[in-house]
């Protein structure tokens, strides 16, 4: 796959690859379309939970709190 950029996407590509960021424009590239998807992934999971809203399937906040509360404190006392 041949990618044709504009010539400030090219200067910043090369400016990144030059400071060290990234070891080469393949590099730099793959780390732009895996914070798309990435995002694409929230987007999508975001809408599922606005979904789920209008559907009417809710936790209660306290209850969350509390079993994160429970879990959290079930992890410090098997570590001891």
């Amino acid at each position: 796959m041949n990618l044709h950029l504009p010539a400030e996407w090219t200067a910043f590509v090369q400016e990144m690859v030059a400071s060290g960021h990234y070891s080469d424009e393949n590099e730099m590239v793959i780390a732009g379309l895996r914070l798309l998807k990435s995002r694409e992934s929230l987007r999508h999971d975001i809408q599922a939970g606005i979904d789920q809203l209008e559907a009417g399937e809710t936790v209660d906040g306290d209850d969350v709190f509390l079993h994160l509360h429970t879990r959290a404190q079930q992890i410090v006392d098997g570590a001891k």
